[in-house]
């Protein structure tokens, strides 16, 4: 995922797409914007595991054995 990658944000719940989904959201059914309104930079700050593999550059294990 490059930081400037485009995101759809539903803007009512707020569920990232990194493609356009068919136009819903699949978490509250409303309509997505039919242009991307994020960037995936935007989404690093709200989600942990998303700014480790973006500063690894390589695959993140989420559960090591």
């Amino acid at each position: 995922m490059r930081d400037e990658n485009f995101v759809w944000q539903c803007q009512s719940c707020q569920r990232p797409y990194l493609h356009s989904a068919g136009g819903i959201c699949t978490n509250c059914l409303t309509h997505l914007p039919t242009v991307a309104n994020k960037k995936c930079r935007d989404l690093y700050a709200r989600n942990y595991y998303a700014t480790e593999a973006a500063k690894m550059k390589r695959a993140a294990m989420l559960n090591e054995e």
